[in-house]
């Protein structure tokens, strides 16, 4: 996750991060994490291909491929 936000954003924010992957715990596919990200936290105006890497890490994590 550090990786993402740095490589994303220059920065590395723990409570961002873990809000993030909260959310991407309690949804079942990456089209749903999206639109939840982007009404959750239209101020940041993530890009899509950020939303995605951490849904990829969400997803990695809850397979065991982390």
């Amino acid at each position: 996750m550090n990786s993402v936000f740095v490589y994303n954003h220059a920065q590395y924010n723990p409570i961002l991060a873990e809000t993030l992957v909260m959310k991407g715990k309690s949804l079942s596919n990456p089209s749903d994490f999206a639109v939840a990200v982007d009404e959750e936290f239209s101020d940041f105006q993530f890009p899509d291909d950020f939303v995605f890497d951490i849904w990829g890490a969400v997803s990695d994590g809850r397979s065991g491929r982390l």
